[in-house]
């Protein structure tokens, strides 16, 4: 799954809401309790256990964009993509350059199938934050899908020189984001620990 970088509660803009600074703080913890619900935890109840400490976080202050973004991806892996594009639209509304929205964005269209729409929004993420290997590893898994071995591979190559636990998550993966290239010995090379 992603690993975003740490952010903290005042890096929004500052006029960004007129909400205490302490309800921003709490909403910011907040945000990072869904964050570890949906992207850590397991069982059936993770995404709405996520959900419900997003939309607390909200409540708190509703321009807490983390919350948003975090709403949204755990929306889209509910099956609701329409309303995860809203709320991660209202995300970079809010913050413009808070690549992991972008990213998430992306991850969102990946996960319903819309592979050239992703693609899109993985390379925007990239403007922002040009080192999340987990925006390469979902390039790399589209290309896999579309059939291009060659963007394939040179993406999951860059994912994993910046985060070698990639690794790992395409061997996980390997079925699903990496069907078309598994018997490369490129790929195993690759994959290899």
């Amino acid at each position: 799954m992603a690993t975003e970088r740490t952010a903290s509660p005042d890096d929004q803009t500052p006029a960004a809401s007129p909400v205490s600074e302490e309800n921003r703080r709490k909403a910011f913890e907040l945000y990072e309790k869904g964050y570890y619900a949906f992207d850590v935890e397991n069982g059936p109840n993770r995404l709405k256990k996520a959900i419900s400490l997003y939309d607390q976080a909200l409540a708190l202050d509703p321009n807490c964009y983390q919350a948003y973004t975090g709403k949204g991806i755990a929306v889209a892996f509910m099956g609701d993509l329409d309303e995860a594009l809203r709320l991660l639209d209202r995300a970079i509304a809010i913050r413009s350059d808070y690549g992991f929205a972008y990213y998430n964005r992306g991850l969102a269209l990946k996960y319903h199938g819309r592979f050239d729409e992703a693609l899109v929004w993985f390379e925007r993420s990239l403007t922002y934050d040009p080192d999340n290997a987990w925006t390469y590893f979902g390039m790399a898994a589209i290309y896999d899908a579309k059939g291009n071995t060659s963007a394939c591979l040179d993406n999951l190559a860059k994912a994993i020189a910046i985060m070698p636990y990639c690794k790992v998550t395409a061997r996980e993966k390997i079925e699903e984001d990496f069907r078309h290239v598994k018997a490369l010995p490129e790929f195993k090379k690759l994959i290899a620990e």
